[in-house]
């Protein structure tokens, strides 16, 4: 549903934004080094390009709307991008977050894998203190169990 209101809403915000710089194009100078000077909106891919960045709120600033009816349009397009961006993060969020039974599975998990990681490292002390054994009894000729008798 999002992205059809995407889609849907985001060529009719160019038409309005356009619609409403369109009048106010500036053609006032109409030869300028030999080419004609036109406003930003003088094309619908411009209109579109506008919408699709204030409605991904991102504003690059290249194309700016210049008149009061077009600027309420686009901060119509921003509120309504934010709206959209936020019920997009809220359905991913909603769509990977864990139900009851899967957090107490993953606590089940969470907690095998300490008690791995404790044994584990338990397993190292053992080792090293075995190995500490060994190189003493080398050194001295004897282990540390003999010693003690």
């Amino acid at each position: 549903m999002m992205v059809f209101i995407f889609i849907v809403f985001t060529p009719v915000l160019a038409a309005l934004i356009r619609l409403a710089e369109l009048p106010y194009i500036d053609i006032a100078d109409a030869v300028n080094e030999g080419r004609r000077k036109v406003d930003q909106f003088d094309s619908y891919v411009n209109a579109y390009y506008i919408a699709l960045c204030t409605i991904a709120t991102l504003g690059f600033g290249d194309y700016y709307t210049s008149t009061t009816a077009g600027r309420i349009f686009a901060t119509f397009g921003f509120i309504l991008g934010n709206i959209l961006l936020a019920l997009f993060i809220y359905g991913v969020s909603s769509m990977i977050a864990f139900d009851e039974e899967e957090k107490r599975a993953y606590q089940m998990i969470q907690k095998k894998a300490e008690t791995a990681t404790l044994n584990d490292r338990a397993a190292d002390v053992l080792t090293t203190a075995l190995r500490l054994n060994k190189l003493k009894k080398k050194r001295d000729g004897t282990s540390m169990g003999q010693r003690f008798i």
